[in-house]
């Protein structure tokens, strides 16, 4: 039998200022549609599901700002994975079963500026290089997701990518576009998966990553300013689709 997907998506604005450009590898996938809206949803006797969304300072905690943003990035200087000033703090109920929180990039969905027009073998993840005619070029970033504000998550290349302590509270974003469906399932996919009814939040990478933390959480977004390549000239990164979503099956 098929399940039905309800969903509520928050589209949200990234932006990054870079003195260089990159791409990145990919994987090959499928886009698939999703609608912008905020919304609460309540099943009497089966459990609830809801969610808000706030971006919020890692200095502060203030959630004043309209979205997330670097500081500009001297990539001459191999900086390596650089965290967001902000953070999206998830206020959240998930307790009907097959309920959950996904967070992924979708750059080539409609409404996508700027919009990925990089070849099937590339990845469309992460932001895309503003400028005109380089849509093709993307910068990684990864999410983190945690109870608290009191320890922020330390910068690192997520597992495989790197293998030490840090490298698994870190997962790469995934963009539909690049990824395949059969993969990526109809939803909670543990990769972009945050948090996931009978489960808690997503700590660690893997099936098994998952903790039990009262709501609201934090999720932390880092960016790969590793293999960005000096170009003289300043780069804008940015995606008006970074996706949090939240979904019942």
């Amino acid at each position: 039998m098929m399940n039905t997907c309800k969903r509520i998506v928050v589209a949200m604005l990234v932006a990054l200022g870079l003195t260089a450009v990159a791409s990145r590898p990919a994987m090959a996938f499928t886009d698939r549609g999703a609608s912008t809206m905020t919304a609460t949803v309540g099943f009497t006797g089966v459990g609830t599901y809801g969610m808000t969304t706030s971006i919020c300072n890692v200095s502060d905690n203030l959630c004043t700002p309209t979205q997330l943003a670097w500081p500009s990035i001297n990539v001459d200087l191999s900086p390596g994975w650089v965290l967001s000033n902000q953070y999206i703090k998830i206020n959240s109920t998930v307790t009907q079963s097959g309920s959950g929180i996904q967070i992924y990039t979708s750059n080539m969905s409609s409404g996508a500026s700027p919009l990925f027009t990089g070849i099937s073998t590339m990845s469309a993840a992460g932001l895309v290089n503003a400028g005109s005619g380089l849509g093709a070029l993307t910068a990684s970033i990864a999410w983190s997701v945690k109870g608290s504000t009191s320890a922020v998550p330390a910068v690192d290349a997520p597992y495989p990518a790197a293998v030490d302590a840090n490298s698994f509270q870190w997962s790469y974003f995934l963009d539909p576009a690049t990824y395949s469906l059969a993969t990526w399932g109809a939803n909670a996919t543990d990769y972009v998966t945050v948090k996931k009814a009978g489960y808690g939040i997503h700590y660690s990478q893997g099936a098994a990553g998952y903790g039990s933390a009262p709501s609201p959480n934090y999720v932390y977004v880092e960016l790969d300013a590793s293999n960005v390549m000096g170009t003289g000239s300043a780069q804008t990164y940015t995606t008006n689709r970074l996706i949090v979503e939240l979904f019942s099956n």
